[in-house]
């Protein structure tokens, strides 16, 4: 048999660090390299692609504008346009018909351009006319004055006109004169469906929205179906200095979204793409297996510890907590074992020979100190009895004399029940209600013998505590010297109060009066009087009943003194009425 005094040869403590570095490591590395392989994946595929197709269309647009304007810019010198324009006196009607068929062929050319053109226009102030490709009208003139109106500039000038996108080009290009009408206007109408299909095209995942501000002209065109998303327009339209790329996280319409700017200061315009947050995270789903796989092993891993930490280190801790118990309630005839070679066989050993040994001292020491207590609690209530025999008989003599049958004879009664409970309860402990009857009894005796002079408040105990077990005659002798020492020179106007509360498993009984004789010197003293060890301290009442309450009750049992806020002395007799989470 191995001798249990050498040293354990499998440390506990070697098993718990093993075991801890055994599981974090693995989940460490693991987290590490998921976490930065995942995110590294999403910021380079999404900000790549997203910021490259947001350029690419904004780029393309821009060339095809670039065409359109050109192709204006060109048609400026044509000879028919401005001999029409100038001198239209000087056609005569097959010229004129020659001239117009030449110039629309010119109009269809900037018209098949590209797809973004829905109509070209030549408009003529001089002959009232607009001309398209393939027919001509009488000239609008409210189209007339929008068009005019732009600044000399080389960008591409995108005027809105009834929520219609225009390329405008003036001749002269520079007027002198801004008030003078130009003499003709070549105009491009931009198809918003064909430049909307575009931007369907560049969406990728559902939830994406796409919008193209054209800032000259305050037009939008969206690919969201209730429109552009909430508040983006008026921050992109109000920031003049935005970059030519920019992304930044918003928050529209209550939902993330990854937003990228690719802005055109040729087009005077903004291309905005909107990508929501969860849309962000799909390369990442084919990591999702990964991710399982990764928790269904670190729950087995969590499992397996906790299996091994329940077996080493609970369980044995667990049996030496309830053997410690079993000492506690005075259960000395156990002995515990412990089959692994460590710490806690060492333990186990020394609990057993520790509860050996003090079962050797019960006999000697704790026996002969409870006899010691039960003898002098029985000396200390044997001299209570007598205390408060002696004034009753007077009371009573008094009543008779003046003839006062009807409170003599409840008075009888009183008395009564107040000598039965000290003469037939020979018990040294009672439930704290019928402690509380008999003190009540005594209220009622003194209420009726002090009715002129004095009120008496007594409170109902409460319920939960009926069944404390209290020592006898602990709350009577209280309220007699209230009456003693605090009322007995009160002619009237006398109060006596007697309540209850309940503190953290300490039940208060609160007994106070409004008599004014005593100092603060002298509840000090009272204090110091409790806290005497002298053998030869008087006994018969206040700390007669601290004393039993200690004795009996334990914890925060006592009486307690302070001034009340009637103006006497307030007595606080506390009962411990939990200990360890039980009732006492």
């Amino acid at each position: 048999m191995k001798n249990v005094e050498e040293s354990w040869r499998r440390p506990v403590i070697r098993r718990l660090i093993l075991s801890f570095l055994g599981i974090l490591l693995p989940i460490y590395v693991l987290s590490v390299v998921i976490y930065r392989w995942g995110i590294n994946t999403l910021q380079e595929q999404i900000s790549k692609y997203v910021i490259s197709q947001t350029s690419y269309y904004l780029k393309d647009l821009e060339t095809e504008v670039k065409k359109i304007k050109e192709l204006q810019i060109d048609c400026l010198n044509d000879k028919d346009l401005n001999k029409l324009a100038a001198i239209p006196e000087t056609f005569n009607i097959i010229s004129m018909t020659e001239s117009i068929l030449r110039l629309q062929q010119r109009i269809n050319a900037i018209k098949s351009s590209s797809v973004y053109v829905d109509e070209a226009y030549i408009l003529i102030p001089s002959i009232q006319k607009i001309f398209q490709a393939d027919t001509y009208d009488s000239l609008d003139m409210d189209l007339f004055n929008r068009l005019k109106n732009i600044p000399n500039s080389n960008d591409a000038q995108i005027i809105n006109v009834n929520g219609s996108m225009y390329l405008s080009q003036i001749y002269p290009r520079y007027r002198s004169n801004p008030d003078k009408d130009p003499v003709f206007i070549i105009a491009v109408k931009l198809s918003n469906k064909k430049i909307r299909d575009a931007l369907y095209t560049m969406l990728n995942n559902p939830g994406e929205h796409i919008d193209l501000i054209c800032i000259s002209g305050d037009i939008v065109i969206s690919t969201g179906v209730d429109g552009p998303l909430d508040k983006k327009q008026s921050t992109l339209l109000a920031d003049s200095n935005l970059p030519a790329i920019k992304t930044e996280t918003l928050i529209l319409n209550h939902k993330p979204y990854l937003v990228v700017h690719a802005s055109s200061s040729f087009l005077n315009a903004i291309l905005c793409k909107y990508i929501p947050k969860n849309a962000i995270f799909q390369p990442l789903q084919k990591y999702q297996a990964w991710f399982i796989l990764f928790a269904i092993v670190g729950v087995l891993i969590v499992f397996i510890y906790a299996f091994y930490l329940h077996r080493f280190i609970h369980r044995p801790l667990n049996n030496l907590a309830q053997a410690l118990k079993k000492v506690e309630n005075g259960k000395f005839d156990i002995a515990i074992e412990h089959k692994q070679d460590d710490e806690f066989r060492y333990i186990y050993h020394r609990f057993n020979s520790m509860v050996e040994n003090v079962r050797n001292l019960i006999e000697q020491v704790y026996k002969q100190k409870i006899l010691a207590q039960k003898a002098e609690l029985m000396w200390l209530q044997s001299q209570i009895n007598p205390h408060f025999l002696y004034n009753n008989f007077f009371i009573l003599s008094g009543k008779i004399k003046m003839e006062d049958y009807e409170t003599a004879a409840e008075f009888s009664k009183l008395l009564g029940k107040f000598f039965q409970y000290i003469t037939r309860n020979s018990s040294s402990n009672v439930p704290l209600s019928r402690e509380v009857e008999h003190a009540r009894v005594y209220a009622n005796i003194l209420s009726m013998s002090y009715s002129h002079r004095m009120q008496v408040y007594f409170e109902e105990l409460p319920e939960k505590f009926n069944h404390v077990i209290v020592p006898r005659l602990i709350l009577q002798p209280l309220i007699e010297n209230a009456i003693e020492h605090g009322l007995k020179d009160k002619r009237e106007e006398g109060i006596l109060k007697i309540t209850f509360h309940e503190k953290y498993g300490v039940l208060e009984i609160h007994v106070e009066d409004n008599g004014n004789d005593i100092s603060d010197q002298e509840i000090q003293g009272l204090h110091e009087l409790l806290n005497s060890e002298d053998i030869e301290t008087e006994t018969t009442a206040l700390v007669n009943i601290h004393k039993r309450l200690k004795l009996s009750l334990g914890g925060e049992s006592g009486l307690k003194f302070s001034r009340s806020p009637l103006g006497g002395l307030k007595v606080v007799l506390s009962i411990q009425t939990r200990e360890g989470g039980h009732d006492v």
